[in-house]
Order: structure tokens, then sequence, then C-alpha cells
């Protein structure tokens, strides 16, 4: 991938069969990544999600005509003029691209990334089961607050650092939601009164009373846990062409990466590095983006990264990704991808004194 020469060799991220919370917590939460094998083998959306269910679920919400994202030179991708552009698409088209491109043609690539969930997807993914076995592996239950996952009873804007959008290279706009309005279900439906049809605000009404369903059949530690990490505005789906690539740049939030169809390879580099990899200047859009280029280093231009540590890893089918906030990271999808991230808020005490400048 690399031909630049780095000091040290890369290292691989560990895989974990079947963690538990108090290992992932004590060892790897706020502090390294890992891939967590063996929780979501057996999911659902490992089993029923193909192309046509995936066409017949997008059509439902959104029509014939998709939002995407075109990159630029071919490759690269971030919501910034620079890099790519926004265009309308057909359905059909985007799928072909997706799960049908030619070898011996370098097609048109496009990325896909939703701004919550699309609704029957978000039903795959909360089957009471699964998030049972991923919150067993994330939380420990002999800590009240569940490796610090529960909010302050008290808490001011200043002590929880909201980024519910978290995969940031493509944002337009940064959003806060109150997560204690969350038990209020008739004050959100009051709320999407104003805002949606008979027929969508029934559907949210459905949506929140599964939610509700879901989250009474967990263990009291749990609830917590359930409301931060599956929470349908925050949870995203990625679909996009195979040869994608998500430059560096890092996350303000704790992220899970669940890989269901394709294999996408990650190269990752610590926060203490961020001196190392000539990120751009915090007064701008893209601060959280750094102006190295892995696949076509200058070792003129950036003399210092040569001295940063990498760590490596290829996401298959099945596995799923913890980055730790402010990890450095780039994406490659070596296939035709899908992918749901699942973020969670940090709190102050998790920011890096070294982001903080």
């Amino acid at each position: 991938m690399m031909t630049f020469k780095f000091d040290s060799a890369a290292i691989p991220i560990k895989r974990l069969d079947d963690v538990s919370g108090s290992t992932f917590n004590r060892f790897y939460k706020n502090k390294r990544p890992v891939l967590l094998t063996g929780i979501a083998t057996d999911w659902l959306p490992l089993q029923t999600w193909n192309e046509e269910y995936i066409k017949d679920v997008l059509y439902e919400e959104f029509g014939n005509e998709l939002k995407v994202l075109k990159s630029n030179d071919n490759k690269h991708f971030i919501n910034h003029v620079q890099v790519s552009e926004k265009i309308e698409i057909s359905l059909e088209t985007f799928l072909d691209a997706v799960f049908h491109a030619k070898k011996d043609i370098e097609a048109v690539r496009y990325y896909l990334r939703t701004h919550s969930m699309p609704s029957k997807l978000y039903q795959d993914m909360i089957e009471r089961e699964q998030v049972e076995g991923l919150i067993k592996s994330i939380c420990h239950v002999d800590n009240v607050n569940c490796g610090q996952m529960k909010e302050p009873e008290s808490t001011t804007p200043n002590e929880i650092v909201k980024d519910i959008y978290p995969w940031e290279e493509f944002l337009d706009s940064e959003e806060t939601c109150d997560h204690e309005q969350e038990a209020d279900q008739v004050g959100q439906l009051n709320e999407l009164h104003d805002q949606e049809t008979g027929t969508q605000l029934e559907e949210a009404r459905q949506r929140r009373i599964v939610n509700v369903e879901v989250m009474s059949d967990l263990p009291l530690p749990y609830q917590a846990v359930y409301q931060k990490v599956f929470r349908i505005d925050t949870m995203q789906l990625w679909l996009g062409t195979k040869g994608n690539i998500t430059p560096l740049h890092f996350d303000r939030n704790h992220g899970l990466l669940l890989q269901v169809i394709g294999c996408k390879e990650l190269v990752l580099f610590s926060h203490t590095d961020t001196p190392l990899l000539y990120p751009h200047p915090s007064h701008t859009s893209r601060s959280h983006t750094s102006k190295v280029n892995l696949r076509d280093i200058d070792s003129k231009r950036f003399p210092h990264l040569k001295h940063a540590q990498r760590y490596t890893c290829v996401l298959n089918p099945g596995e799923i990704l913890y980055t730790p906030p402010f990890w450095w990271h780039d994406v490659t999808s070596l296939d035709g991808c899908l992918s749901v991230t699942l973020p969670w808020d940090i709190s102050i005490d998790e920011i890096p004194l070294n982001m903080l400048m």
C-alpha cells in the first residue's frame, strides 16, 4: 500500500473473540483500537442484507434517486468541494456500481452515507440478542457507570462532548441531542407532529415503541448504554464502491465500525502522533484531516511522518472495529462495501490534552 519508509513496522490490530466488558474497558476503551470478533457473525444483517434487500430498503427510504458523493479524483471521499461533490444518481446505477463493478474498467466511484439509519435496517440492528451481546462486550457491569458510558446525573454542556454525526469528513453541519429526553415519548411525538405527515408520525411512534420494548428487556445497567450506542439518529449506513478511500482523519467520539459486506483495509495512528501527521490548521473546516496522502507520501514535505507508529488491519464481514476518540485512521474499500457505524459521545475527561490545543 505504501512505499514510504517508516522507522518502525506496522503493528497489527489485535483480534479478540467474544471479549468481556471488563477486558474491553480495562485495556481498550479510550486507549487503543481492537477488532471484536465472534460478536456479530450471526447477526441478522450478516444473514439477510444483500443487494436485493438493500435495494428495497433504499427505494422505500429515498425513492429512485439517491444523493451520493462522487470523488473529484475518483479515489478520495471527503465532503469538501476540493475533494468530492454531491450528485444525484439513480438507485439502479448506484447499486450496479457497488455490486457489479467491471474488473477491467476504471469505473466511476460513489459513496452513500446516511445521516441516520434507514428504519428497516435499524430494526434489523436492534434485535435483542444482538444488542445484549454487543453491550456485554463493551460494558463492565461491575462498574455502575459501565466504563463511564453513562452520563453524570448532573450534566452541563461542558461536561459532555456532543458529536452525534461522528464521521465528520462527510458532514455539512453538526447537531446535538439531549439523551434524557428520549424517555419522554409523548414530548418527542409532539415535536415530530409539526414536521411529519400522519404516516411518518405513526412510523416514528412504532419505532419508539420497539425501542422501549428492546430497552426494557435489557438488564438495568445496559439500558443507559443502549440509549447511547443504538440510536437511530447517530447510527449510519455506509455503502460504496470498490477502491473508495477515506483519507487520514480523526473523529471526536468512540466508534464501532461493523463490516457487513466486503472488506476494508485500515491504517491507524494514535492521537499522540498528531504532530507527526501534519493536520490541516485548526481554524479550517478540515482540521480533523491530515495533509498526508498515505499512498503518495512526499518525504521532503512531511519529513517527520516516518517517526509515526502505524496500526493496521483488514476488517472482514462480521467483525467490528473499535476506534478510540481522536485516533487517526485511513480507510480503503477492498470490495464494494456495506458498513454500519455505531458511535457514542465522550466525556470531557476523555479528551487527550494534546488535542485540546
